[in-house]
C-alpha cells in the first residue's frame, strides 16, 4: 500500500492522510489536481476485471470494517488453499485463525457466515 500511496501523491492524483479512528489508523484519500490521470492506468491494467472490482467495492462499502477484514483474509486463505490443498471448512478456518493472532477475536460463526456471504455475492477466487 505504501508504494501505491506514494505513486498517488507523486502523480498528484490523491493526497493520503492517516487518521485515527478509535484505536485504528485509516487512510483518507483527498483528490488532487491530476485526479483524472489515474483513469488511463486503471483502464489499462484492470479492463477485464473492472466490473468485478466495482461490484466488490459496492458490496464492501455497505459493511463494517471487521467484515471487510474477514473477507480479505478469507479470500487470501482461499487462494492459498486453491493453490496447495484440498479445501475444507476446517482447513479454511485453520488458515484464517493462523493468519495472525488478531484474527482470534472473530467468532467462528461470524467467519463462516461471512464465507457464506462471499459465496452468495461471488467473491470467491476462480
Amino acid at each position: 500500500m505504501h508504494s501505491i500511496e506514494k505513486q498517488f501523491e507523486k502523480n498528484k492524483w490523491f493526497q493520503v492522510e492517516k487518521k485515527m479512528d478509535g484505536k485504528f489508523n485509516r487512510s483518507v484519500y483527498i483528490p488532487l489536481e491530476n485526479l483524472e490521470g489515474y483513469k488511463k492506468y486503471y483502464e489499462s491494467y484492470f479492463k477485464t476485471t473492472k466490473n468485478k472490482i466495482q461490484n466488490i467495492l459496492d458490496l464492501l462499502k455497505e459493511v463494517k470494517t471487521d467484515k471487510t477484514e474477514i473477507v480479505a483474509t478469507l479470500y487470501a486463505c482461499l487462494l492459498e488453499l486453491k493453490n496447495n490443498q484440498f479445501m475444507s471448512e476446517d482447513k479454511l478456518l485453520e488458515l484464517f485463525y493462523n493468519w495472525s493472532k488478531e484474527k482470534k477475536r472473530f467468532e467462528k460463526e461470524v467467519v463462516l457466515s461471512t464465507f457464506e456471504w462471499m459465496k452468495k455475492n461471488e467473491i470467491i477466487p476462480v
